[in-house]
C-alpha cells in the first residue's frame, strides 16, 4: 500500500516554532513527528511513502521516500497539495497529514469496508425519525468507533 503525506504547509499557528522548519519536523522526545509517522508506516508494511512538500522543503532529505513539490503552498490548501501526488493515487493509498502523531500500531480499514458498514447502518435509519434522534452521520460515526 502507498501512503501520501501532505507536508507543504507553513504551520502559521505555531509561530516561532516553525520559523526554520515545517511543523512535522518538530520533535517529541528527540524524534520528529515526521520520523515517528514514517517509521510507523514502514513498520506496518506501508513501504511506498510519497510526501508533498512546500514550506522548508529542504528539511526533507530521507531518500527512501518520493517527494512532490508544491511551490504554491502559500496560495492553496491541503487538498490542492494532495493532487501534486496524483501519480501515486493509481492504487489504494493511505492519506495523512504530516503533523499527526500516531500512538501504537495502525489499524486500517479500507474505504470500501467503512462504506459497507455505513450503508448497513444507514439502511436501518428511518427518515421519519425526528431530528432529535440519530442521523445517518451519527450511525456512521458510531460504526467507526465500534470498528476502531
Amino acid at each position: 500500500m502507498d501512503a501520501i503525506i501532505v507536508a507543504a504547509g507553513m504551520g502559521k499557528r505555531l509561530k516561532g516554532l516553525t520559523t526554520d522548519k515545517p511543523k512535522c519536523m518538530l520533535e517529541i522526545d528527540g524524534i520528529s513527528i515526521f520520523t515517528r509517522q514514517t517509521d510507523l508506516f514502514l513498520e506496518n508494511g506501508i513501504t511506498d511513502i510519497n510526501v508533498v512538500v512546500g514550506y522548508k522543503k529542504e528539511c526533507f532529505t530521507d531518500k527512501r521516500f518520493k517527494y512532490f513539490v508544491n511551490n504554491e503552498y502559500r496560495k492553496n490548501n491541503i487538498l490542492h497539495s494532495l493532487f501534486y501526488a496524483e501519480e501515486a493515487m493509481d492504487s489504494g493509498f493511505l492519506f495523512s497529514y504530516s503533523d499527526i502523531v500516531y500512538d501504537g500500531p495502525l489499524e486500517m480499514y479500507s474505504l470500501r469496508e467503512a462504506l459497507q458498514g455505513y450503508l448497513k447502518e444507514y439502511n436501518t435509519f428511518r427518515p421519519h425519525q425526528s431530528l432529535n434522534q440519530a442521523t445517518p452521520m451519527a450511525y456512521y460515526q458510531q460504526y467507526l468507533l465500534e470498528v476502531a
